[in-house]
């Protein structure tokens, strides 16, 4: 089983123009965005409510405050997502209902926060899986890497098939030249 991580996020600030103020209940808000962070089950298996270990969490990064938290449900096959109340809900963390996640099913996280450009990260634990993200510290090094054996070896096999090209261009000139 593995849930998959997708974030979105989009960064309003650079589209606002200087003299505009924007404030959210009593909160002057410098650089608001919208995150969204979904986690699907990818896996074969259902994940029952009993399988998060911890529950899973979106947790605001220093300098950032989150200002709105939803929480969606979408069982697989369905148009609509369900709102789900949020387990725990602070200025720094929005903890999620312990849901039964079938294959397909996904939780979605909709966030509006105000801050750093770090933004906001996912933990929890569940029992037999991994949570595996879309971008990992190094995969883009990783990712290069791969490419550049790649491109070596295809090259490699470029200049084996030239030279065979080659040798057999030399056989039949030398026949033609023998007749």
């Amino acid at each position: 089983m593995y849930p998959q991580v997708n974030a979105l996020s989009g960064d309003f600030a650079s589209a606002l123009p200087g003299d505009l103020s924007v404030r959210f209940q009593d909160h002057e808000v410098e650089r608001p965005r919208v995150v969204v962070i979904r986690i699907t089950n990818t896996g074969k298996e259902e994940l029952p409510s009993s399988a998060f270990e911890s529950p899973l969490t979106v947790k605001a990064d220093e300098g950032t405050k989150r200002l709105s938290a939803a929480i969606a449900l979408r069982e697989s096959g369905q148009q609509q997502s369900i709102e789900r109340v949020p387990e725990q809900l602070t200025y720094t963390e929005v903890e999620a209902p312990r849901e039964l996640l079938n294959p397909g099913d996904w939780l979605e996280f909709r966030l509006v926060v105000d801050g750093g450009p770090n933004g906001v990260r996912v933990k929890g634990r569940v029992a037999g899986a991994t949570l595996a993200r879309r971008r990992t510290e190094g995969s883009d090094e990783m990712w290069k890497q791969t490419m550049e054996n790649w491109a070596v070896m295809g090259k490699a096999l470029a200049v084996g098939f030239l030279a065979l090209l080659l040798i057999y261009g030399v056989i039949v000139f030398a026949d033609w030249m023998e007749s």
